[in-house]
């Protein structure tokens, strides 16, 4: 299963995701994707509430969109969840497509 599979089976099954991103030696991520997208530049992008793991934006939970293409290894959990605050399917950051959204 590519990673992009991955990201998309644990969006649709609401389960939390493990992944490691950019391929460097940080600790893993851990969060709970709400959308896969395609950027206004065509990327396919994650939208994910962070909740645990390596950050060097701030503090967590918190939301962070991810480029699936930089996720080097990805694994659905076996917990699920419910949806986060803030999240808001209407926003304009995806008005280049969902691809997958819970």
């Amino acid at each position: 299963m590519t990673i992009e599979a991955t990201v998309q089976a644990a969006i649709l099954e609401r389960r939390a995701l493990l992944f490691t991103y950019e391929g460097d030696s940080l600790p893993a991520r851990t969060g709970h994707p709400h959308a896969l997208f395609l950027s206004a530049t065509g990327e396919t992008m994650v939208d994910v509430f962070q909740t645990t793991g390596f950050t060097s934006h701030g503090v967590l939970p918190a939301w962070r969109s991810f480029n699936v293409e930089k996720i080097t290894a990805a694994r659905r959990l076996d917990s699920t969840y419910e949806l986060a605050p803030g999240w808001d399917p209407d926003g304009p950051k995806y008005a280049g497509g969902i691809m997958a959204m819970v």
